[in-house]
């Protein structure tokens, strides 16, 4: 094997992969860190970036402030694709060693028939597409230029001047469309982008074979129907579009091996992910490629879309009960799992499957689908339920499957110690020697006993015979026990019909045992892989948010919808731990981690919200229970009686809000910690983190509502219009505060403390905001932000109030209002 070691092509190829895996997560950190104004070409920041073009011309003075402004950027810009054009150079360097004989007794062809290096070597070869193409996608060509520019002008002359600065401009510059006159019309931008990055066309080729016949990763063995052909080949899949681009005469003339691809891998899906968070469009992709696009009109017609629509959607409900059946409260158990576990991992399968097509397929751009697929916006719900339902039901199956599995030897020697020990206690009763009974002597089942006993004796979960010829010892066994129970002998003894229960029960569960293995839990994760829609998930954010804070174990539900996510961690991290590289290990497990822990946090974000949903009615049914006016020192009968009625129907209410409260709190106070990757995130610290950041906003929306009317002409300002507006805002806030006091004892934080600290932090945020729009100064950067600046809980400037002339924030507009009393 090629990962055993011992094998310098493989080692070679291991270190490779790690190393465009930590240029991947470079990659990503990079596109979220890009300045807006680099891929503008209208805005007044963006016309005065340079690109390429303005290196043969002087540096403007507005340029120059924009270079010290974007200096940290635009190196760690470039050495990100400084990066990518090593992992390029060595990789093409390694497939022309391989072909000239270099690495000894291994070649494009042994290397593909390894089983590790079929995975390999096209891994590579994607790996190096999907960074081009996310380059293309995430960092366009414009923001590159400039990056480059702003880079060269921030080092040239110094120690940090680089002498790979032309190569990388060339090969990184903008991909503009040829004209007709210099190239086929077919090939576009992409296609040029791929061609300043040469691979060796006859290993390529070798590639695309591979691909297009085999099954690299095994996939009919976790999905043996021919249905979900296409889901358990989407991985290759992804690298199968990714690698085309190296040799797009394949795509453009070689129309059998397209039909094969398109019908083997693409037969009813026509949106591919290819990378972490990336999907194509092949309708869109390979529309100039006259093979493709011949192939792909048959596969993927309105009407066959239209077709599988109606198809996925029958299934939906049939999925809903079988799911509602398993999640039943008391129906999944451990002998029901074990004994129904192929029919569990169908229902698995099929579920993995539809919510797979209905998240990624109506994505479509192309204009005949889209129109076709717009009918699954309202399977949105079904289709959302079911994919939390199937991860409640993978979370619980698994609980149940992993400790026979990760046990299953010491639990096989107790069972099996258990049903010796019986079996021989029962052949001593019918001996009459040590009976139970006077009078229980039959040696016929004396000699039955010891005999079975014997023969359970000899079952060995670790020796020579297998886990089928072993079943069907047990089979045999249990099937005598049963038919004993009918001797009238045995009958009439209620402590031998006991014992014989109980032994059945232990062959039973290590029959169940056999039937469960590393392979089965394997076989739950990959199926269950939901990696490939994080970026279709964006689009459903809300409406999970909503299923998961709806159900009854809403946290529980967010737990197993998390770990079904988790998955994302292992393909990148895989060859980074096969390789023993550290740093990258820690660059690529903190990206991915990063990512999971800002899903965990914005998605436990809607506990807060239904919160302070909560406490805005609590605070109105607060100041219906408890009038702020009183009751007056002379009050009729009948006003006091509908006052009593109404307060005590307002303390009901706020009781029944209270509940509420309670019941959003229970399951988050009472969670487990969730680890992922090295990080280990627990809920109460992050609810704690949710509320502050709740509190911010509502906070902020209240500052925000000081708004003072604008006055007609020689018209005064007057002191008790500001009274009223102030007065209104603080009846607002102080409700808030005690409806958030009322019930924090709840919620296990100290409310008043969070409320001067966010209170604070937003009055100090909006002070510096104005002194800098005053001073005419920038506002510090985003990524080095002051004391009272937060991330998580920004604070917007202008505010939602604020109009032309009348301040950026209720700071200003306050004080413009004070001053116009002064100066009157």
């Amino acid at each position: 094997s090629m990962l055993s070691g011992a094998d310098p092509c493989g080692r070679a190829l291991v270190r490779l992969l790690s190393r465009g895996h930590a240029v991947a997560a470079e990659l990503h950190h990079v596109a979220e860190a890009l300045p807006p104004p680099f891929a503008d070409t209208d805005g007044r920041i963006g016309r005065s970036l340079p690109d390429l073009a303005a290196l043969g011309r002087a540096e403007a003075p507005e340029e120059k402030e924009l270079r010290d402004e974007y200096n940290r950027f635009s190196r760690r810009a470039f050495r990100l694709l400084a990066a990518a054009r090593k992992y390029a150079a060595d990789l093409r360097r390694f497939l022309e060693s391989l072909v000239a004989g270099a690495y000894v007794a291994r070649s494009v062809e042994s290397v593909l028939r390894d089983d590790d290096g079929a995975q390999l070597l096209p891994e590579a070869m994607g790996l190096l597409g999907s960074l081009l193409l996310l380059l293309e996608d995430r960092f366009p060509g414009l923001a590159r230029e400039r990056a480059l520019v702003i880079f060269y002008r921030c080092t040239v002359g110094t120690a940090d001047e680089s002498n790979d600065f032309a190569d990388i401009c060339r090969l990184f510059e903008r991909s503009r469309r040829p004209h007709e006159a210099e190239v086929d019309a077919s090939r576009g931008r992409i296609e040029r982008f791929f061609q300043r990055f040469p691979l060796p066309a006859d290993v390529v080729r070798a590639v695309i074979s591979t691909l297009q016949t085999a099954d690299i990763y095994g996939a009919t063995r976790r999905w043996p129907l021919s249905e979900h052909r296409s889901h358990g080949l989407a991985r290759q899949a992804g690298l199968i579009y990714s690698v085309l681009y190296f040799y797009p005469r394949t795509l453009d003339e070689d129309a059998p091996a397209m039909w094969e691809i398109i019908s083997r891998h693409f037969g009813d899906v026509w949106v591919v992910p290819y990378a972490f968070g990336a999907t194509a469009d092949l309708l869109t992709a390979w529309a100039p490629y006259r093979a493709a696009r011949e192939a792909l009109g048959v596969a993927a017609s309105s009407d066959t879309a239209r077709r599988l629509l109606e198809s996925r959607a029958r299934r939906l409900d049939e999925l809903r009960c079988k799911l509602n059946e398993y999640l039943a409260e008391g129906t999944l158990t451990e002998e029901f799992a074990t004994n129904k576990l192929p029919a569990v991992l169908s229902c698995l399968r099929d579920a993995n499957f539809i919510v797979r097509w209905f998240l990624l397929q109506p994505t479509a751009w192309d204009e005949g689908l889209s129109s076709v697929l717009q009918a699954a916006a309202a399977l949105k719900e079904d289709f959302l339920r079911i994919l939390v339902d199937t991860a409640i039901l993978e979370h619980r199956l698994r609980g149940l499957l992993e400790p026979l599995v990760t046990q299953r030897a010491d639990i096989w020697a107790s069972l099996h110690s258990e049903a010796v020990q019986r079996v021989g206690a029962l052949a001593d009763f019918f001996s009459g020697e040590h009976s139970l009974q006077s009078g229980a002597c039959n040696a016929e089942l004396e000699a039955w006993f010891r005999d079975k006993r014997e023969r359970i004796e000899q079952l060995s979960l670790g020796g020579a015979e297998d886990t089928l010829h072993l079943g069907r010892k047990i089979s045999a066994l249990l099937h005598a026990l049963e038919q004993v129970e009918l001797f009238h002998e045995v009958a009439r003894q209620p402590s031998v019909l006991h014992f014989l229960w109980e032994v059945r029960s232990s062959l039973q569960r290590m029959c169940r045992i056999i039937s469960v293995n590393e392979d089965t839990l394997q076989t739950i994760a990959e199926v269950g892989d939901l990696s490939y829609a994080w970026s279709a998930l964006d689009a459903h954010a809300a409406g999970l948010r909503g299923l998961l804070a709806q159900s009854p174990d809403g946290l529980s539900s967010l737990r197993a919808f998390i770990l079904k996510l988790a998955p994302v961690l292992q393909g990148p991290l895989l060859r980074v731990r096969q390789s023993g590289n550290a740093a990258h290990y820690e660059l690529v497990s903190g990206y991915y981690t990063s990512q999971l822990v800002r899903l965990i946090r914005s998605t436990l974000q809607e506990f807060p919200r239904l919160v302070f949903s909560v406490l805005g009615e609590i605070s109105e049914q607060r100041a219906l229970a408890v009038p702020p006016s009183g009751v007056g020192s002379r009050t009729s009968v009948q006003e006091f009686c509908e006052y009593a009625k109404s307060s005590e129907y307002a303390r009901h209410e706020m009781a029944h809000l209270t509940k509420r409260v309670v019941l959003y709190m229970r399951g988050i106070r009472s969670a487990e910690a969730v680890v992922i990757g090295e990080v280990r995130i627990e809920p109460r610290h992050v609810l704690a983190d949710g509320l502050r950041q709740e509190l911010a906003r509502h906070i902020e929306a209240l500052f925000a509502e000081l708004v003072f009317p604008p006055l007609a002409p020689k018209a005064r300002r007057r002191r008790k219009d500001i009274a009223a507006v102030l007065n209104s805002v603080a009846l607002k806030v102080e409700a808030l505060r005690q409806g958030f006091e009322h019930v924090q004892d709840y919620l296990g934080v100290s409310a008043l403390q969070l409320w001067h600290q966010e209170a604070s932090r937003i009055v100090e945020c909006l002070l510096h905001h104005e002194q800098c729009e005053l001073l005419r100064r920038r506002p510090p950067p985003g990524d080095d932000p002051g004391p009272h600046l937060d991330g998580a809980a920004p604070i917007a400037f202008p505010d939602a109030s604020s109009s032309a002339g009348a301040g950026g924030s209720f700071v200003s507009r306050t004080t413009a209002a004070l001053l116009e009393i002064v100066s009157t």
